[in-house]
């Protein structure tokens, strides 16, 4: 069990029983997100992309606040049918 001070805090003025989850999917170059999930992390909530372009290259930006946990842990994954080639933000392959 984890101790409720551990999973617990206030995020942008909002108190929260659990670490939360801000998610944004970025198209291509663009600056402003084509997507975006901001919750607390008690449950999975995916992003569905269903309607894109041959070769657009997408971007995730995930930003966790833990609330002190002792085991940051925090795993995204992306489904796809594509044979798609994944890279981390210094643009290494996984």
């Amino acid at each position: 069990m984890i101790p409720n001070e551990c999973t617990s805090g206030t995020y942008q003025g909002y108190s929260l029983p659990n670490p939360v989850t801000d998610l944004s999917l970025y198209e291509d170059s663009a600056s402003s997100s084509t997507a975006y999930k901001l919750y607390s992390d008690q449950f999975t909530y995916p992003i569905l992309i269903t309607s894109y372009s041959a070769g657009v290259v997408w971007k995730i930006k995930v930003q966790y606040t833990w609330f002190g946990s002792p085991a940051p842990d925090y795993t995204l994954k992306v489904y796809s049918t594509q044979d798609l080639e994944i890279k981390d933000a210094s643009g290494n392959t996984s």
